[in-house]
């Protein structure tokens, strides 16, 4: 968990929990999950979301940086891309892209109506367990264009919740459009990267502004005019914010 301290200078981030960077990036993870495990989902995925007559049997292992991390299984079948986690066997990536041939006009819908369908999806897909609490963190309706095709379609994430607050670095988005009743499906992605801890928060808002404020003058003889402080999670980095 962060403050983020906010001021017309420069944006400090504040780590509020003990790291373990160094030694996570020597983790090594092997492939859990076999290529007959990654179709088998992959098939299970389609199917729940109403393909008919499409089948996956081709897999490929598309490895980290590092060959002794776990992968992403990558499966294709005729538009359709899927992604299948390596170590979890869970589906990280679903996309059509045989929407990208034509134009897609949205039904009137509300926004309730719209994150309704979304929330079923993931549930049908049983990617939002019990155990962690997803909400709905941002709904918005695009148009996206694909050469001469203008797609209308509503994009919905959801961040994994910690007491009031969500993992920035653990949104999963849906992006879809309702054509005569009928639900068209562009993409699917979900990430659980599971790297955040909910520890207690060591430090209040005030203490994390004089932290800011003291910082900055080692960088600075400016004077500072206004300073604010918000509390997030947010990815770490090893750079000023600015």
């Amino acid at each position: 968990m962060f403050w983020s301290i906010c001021n017309k200078l420069y944006s400090i981030w504040k780590s509020l929990e003990k790291t373990c960077y160094s030694k996570s990036r020597r983790r090594k993870c092997k492939c859990r999950k076999s290529e007959e495990d990654a179709i088998k989902t992959a098939n299970e995925v389609i199917n729940k979301l109403g393909y008919k007559n499409t089948q996956i049997s081709n897999v490929d292992l598309k490895r980290k940086y590092n060959n002794e991390y776990s992968g992403h299984y990558i499966l294709r079948s005729n538009n359709i891309l899927i992604t299948i986690n390596a170590e979890t066997g869970k589906l990280e990536y679903f996309g059509d892209s045989s929407i990208n041939n034509r134009d897609i006009k949205c039904d009137e819908i509300s926004e309730e109506q719209v994150n309704k369908i979304a929330r079923e999806i993931y549930n049908k897909l049983g990617l939002f367990d019990n155990e962690n609490k997803y909400e709905i963190v941002n709904t918005k309706k695009v148009d996206m264009a694909f050469g001469e095709h203008i797609n209308s379609l509503w994009e919905v994430s959801f961040g994994k919740m910690y007491n009031g607050n969500y993992d920035k670095s653990n949104i999963s988005t849906i992006c879809f459009s309702i054509c005569d009743n009928n639900i068209v499906i562009s993409s699917i992605t979900f990430i659980d990267n599971n790297n955040f801890e909910n520890n207690p928060i060591i430090i209040t808002k005030e203490e994390a502004i004089e932290i800011a404020t003291n910082k900055e003058k080692e960088f600075s003889n400016l004077e500072i005019s206004d300073t604010t402080a918000d509390l997030s999670i947010e990815k770490m980095n090893i750079f000023i914010y600015c």
